[in-house]
């Protein structure tokens, strides 16, 4: 190529661009940056590293870098920023008498980076917030824990086998980007998951009864979710919370871009990766507004606990335990209170062909074959409120 002996181009350098950058515990994480900063050079293009960090913390970074109003672009900024929101939020709600919130959280950190920057997260809260006991911290990355493993096994992970029933356990996923929570049942390995659905629907609710009390009706509220979603959850929202959610294909870059839609949009996957997002009309009548109402202003800080950039095990943690002392929830008024979870399952089915199948556009049911969802429709129509659906797995499309 022109300017070039080694057949790689060269390029002038670019002032205004710049490459941040950062790793999760992974062994590779030093050889990535190390290509990442040969390729930056390269380029001609700024480079900085700012070490081992949580997917969202990079995230946090890279927006206040594009809008200094956001934040201060170092790690020490999204500690600063979320917990100082947190503990106003706090402050402002209190907590209802006869309360069965629990202080206490048993957290499954995945072996990831989360344990870490958890740790850290905790030296910017108040002693009395809640408490956590951290478990998974040292060892293989997700191997028999993790958000993943619990959610897609239902069990208990790794080192979890001494729970009450009634503790309230988390897990973060390696590079704390999602969160569920869930408790022990009985004396095996099950669980009772509070998944993405979960948090959704809690927020939904939360955000739903604040803007009646503050009488903001100028803002449209959104939930949005995919194929994947429990029935009950969607009807939940329906029926009580009054949202229809919108449905979208799988996939991060679907739902993120539905929710900018409203001015308050919510989306989380089953899996628990998911965050709120707000609307420059959401700015104009609720972070920039002066009324003194509680109402408003759980609003404006409830926004501020959020990392809206991306979803984030940490935040979203954070806004869950504000949320479940804000109603005097334990896990379990949390599992009852809401919804129960439709039973469901999920089956990989090995095929000859799968590029023969074809769906709408959320997924929620099949055009190729023809004739297939017609008999797919016939066996779910036996039983009340079921649903089914096919997709091929994006990974193997």
């Amino acid at each position: 190529m022109k300017g070039s002996s080694t057949g790689v181009s060269t390029r002038r350098p670019a002032p205004n661009a710049l490459v941040v950058c950062a790793m999760d515990s992974r062994e590779s994480g030093p050889h990535l940056v190390n290509a990442a900063r040969a390729g930056a050079a390269l380029m001609g293009v700024s480079f900085e590293c700012h070490g081992l960090l949580t997917t969202p913390q990079l995230h946090y970074i890279v927006k206040c870098k594009n809008d200094p109003s956001y934040g201060e672009a170092k790690e020490i900024g999204y500690y600063v920023r979320i917990s100082d929101a947190f503990k106003e939020l706090l402050k402002v709600q209190g907590e209802p008498k006869g309360s069965s919130y629990n202080r206490e959280l048993i957290l499954d950190c995945a072996n990831g980076v989360g344990a870490e920057k958890m740790r850290m997260m905790c030296r910017f809260l108040p002693e009395d917030a809640f408490k956590i006991q951290f478990r998974n911290e040292y060892g293989v990355l997700n191997y028999k824990c993790g958000a993943d493993y619990v959610k897609i096994g239902q069990i208990l992970p790794a080192n979890f086998d001494d729970v009450d029933v009634t503790a309230k356990c988390a897990s973060f996923d390696g590079d704390a980007d999602r969160l569920i929570y869930f408790r022990a049942v009985g004396d095996g390995e099950n669980v009772v998951l509070m998944d993405g659905d979960k948090i959704a629907v809690l927020m939904a609710r939360y955000i739903k009864e604040a803007l009646d009390a503050a009488d903001i009706t100028e803002l449209t509220l959104g939930v949005v979710q995919t194929a994947y979603a429990n029935g009950n959850s969607t009807k939940y929202l329906k029926e009580v919370v009054g949202i229809a959610p919108v449905f979208v294909p799988t996939g991060v870059k679907h739902l993120h871009h539905a929710a900018t839609k409203f001015d308050i949009g919510i989306y989380f996957e089953a899996n628990g990766h998911g965050t709120v997002v707000f609307s420059e009309k959401f700015d104009q009548l609720v972070r920039n507004s002066e009324q003194s109402s509680d109402a408003m202003k759980r609003l404006q800080l409830f926004s501020r606990v959020v990392n809206e950039v991306v979803g984030d095990a940490m935040a979203d943690l954070l806004v869950v335990e504000s949320l479940l002392k804000w109603y005097g929830f334990s896990i379990e008024d949390w599992e009852h209170n809401l919804y129960a979870d439709a039973p469901n399952v999920q089956l990989k089915i090995p095929v000859a062909d799968r590029s023969i199948f074809k769906t709408t556009y959320e997924e929620t049911a099949l055009l190729e074959p023809e004739g297939v969802q017609s008999k797919i429709d016939a066996l779910v129509s036996q039983f009340d409120g079921a649903r089914a659906f096919v997709r091929c797995l994006a990974w193997l499309c």
